[in-house]
């Protein structure tokens, strides 16, 4: 029993240390550039006086197409060619730099480069363009507010929305969200005297949903969505709610349905499998099933990551306010790339945990690891879905996400009413 806790402490130590990983690679890659908000940099370009120099770092093809009003363009090709400041050409010489992309990850490399050849006024814009397009609608009347393309006036990045599209819009974040907060929060309240592992990871799940979008919560009333902390905050939340959920589902057939690692208990597969293991020297069938499974999440992991980044960012009004849409190319590439490749490292672990402890059908530790990479890949692809579903209409996006959320909360809270006279049942025997 000890070593069985161990082996799990250390598994839920592994799952913590994998959502660590993205906050430090977002502060070696791009925190420790110097940075500004894109609100920041447009504020300073229009001061009275400003040295300060916009310079768009992609392709001129890519400028041709769109760009800021008022931005310069020096591809971050003709930088990296930069080897000392006699170097930089003169119109960018003695000028405080701040360097636009896309998505904010060419900029970052422009900053390093600069600053490596001795530069000290260089900043990269965060975001790139797809926070540009937000400040810029939030202060039309500012210089550099608005892009331009061939055969257009310059425009604000800003989409007009029906009547019904914004009423739309209010009811998923002002009724639906506080509603499954709320849902949930009582749930756990609910669930808090129930024993059972399956019970208990359930709770734990609501739990983290109700904190992760608590997060982003704070994050829209809060930081106006500017808080890229709050926003990962609300993932990884959001990522551990869909593990635990895996969890308490995997703990729910086994014990409740299937019997399949309940000692001295006939398995609900036997009719199915025929020769059991626990009764005689055979190999377990669903053990080998369990095993396939990992196999085909791990490989199914695989399918997001050739995927690129949406770009689309625009604001609208909301009933006279400014409201945003976007997914930050470097949330796309948690979603896509990051949470898969764990992923695959969790669901190999788990495998390989299996074969190391070969005389349990299903090793708790390998339960953990199962559920915690199909969780993260879960929350992975069903973002990335919604993203590439609404490409061009993200406000469906946004809608359809909450609106799911509350379904799922609802099926939760149905289910436990269905069942609620055996687990009332279960409670009181519990606590006898």
């Amino acid at each position: 029993m000890a070593k069985s806790k161990r082996d799990n402490y250390l598994t839920i130590l592994i799952i913590l240390l994998g959502g660590l990983i993205p906050i430090v690679l977002y502060w070696g890659i791009l925190g420790r550039v110097p940075t500004l908000t894109s609100e920041a940099a447009m504020r300073m370009l229009n001061q009275d006086n400003s040295e300060a120099l916009l310079i768009d770092v992609r392709s001129e093809d890519a400028f041709s197409q769109q760009h800021v009003e008022g931005a310069k363009n020096w591809s971050i090709d003709e930088i990296a060619a930069i080897q000392s400041p006699e170097e930089i050409p003169g119109a960018f010489r003695d000028q405080t730099l701040l360097f636009l992309c896309d998505t904010g990850n060419m900029g970052a490399r422009a900053t390093q480069l600069m600053s490596s050849i001795g530069l000290t006024d260089v900043y990269n814009v965060r975001g790139g363009m797809q926070e540009w397009a937000k400040s810029g609608a939030e202060n039309p009347n500012l210089n550099y507010s608005h892009f331009v393309s061939p055969g257009r006036e310059p425009y604000l990045s800003i989409r007009g929305l029906s009547v019904f599209e914004q009423t739309m819009q209010v009811f998923s974040g002002f009724v639906i969200k506080p509603l499954y907060m709320l849902i949930s929060l009582l749930l756990v309240l609910i669930l808090r005297r129930m024993k059972s592992p399956d019970m208990v990871a359930l709770r734990w799940s609501l739990l983290f949903f109700f904190v992760g979008e608590a997060f982003c919560a704070i994050n829209y009333i809060v930081f106006q969505d500017d808080s890229l902390l709050m926003e990962y905050l609300h993932s990884f939340g959001m990522a551990v709610a869909f593990g635990f959920a895996v969890y308490a589902i995997l703990e729910g057939i086994d014990f409740r349905v299937l019997q399949m690692s309940v000692s001295g208990k006939t398995c609900g597969a036997i009719r199915l499998c025929g020769p059991c293991s626990k009764y005689g020297e055979v190999d377990c069938k669903g053990q080998k099933v369990f095993q396939s499974i990992m196999v085909a999440f791990a490989i199914f992991a695989l399918l997001s990551l050739p995927i690129r980044p949406n770009l689309s960012s625009y604001s609208s009004q909301i009933f006279g306010t400014i409201y945003h849409y976007t997914e930050l190319a470097v949330f796309q590439i948690l979603e896509a790339r990051y949470l898969p490749i764990f992923a695959v490292l969790l669901l190999v672990m788990a495998l390989i945990w299996m074969v190391y402890q070969r005389e349990k059908i299903i090793p708790g530790s390998s339960r953990i690891l199962f559920s915690a990479g199909v969780g993260a890949l879960g929350f992975g692809l069903f973002r990335i879905f919604l993203v590439f579903a609404f490409e061009d209409q993200l406000l469906f996006a946004a809608f359809w996400e909450e609106t799911t959320e509350l379904l799922t909360i609802l099926l939760i809270g149905g289910v436990l009413w269905l069942f609620r006279r055996q687990l009332l049942n279960e409670a009181i025997t519990e606590k006898s």
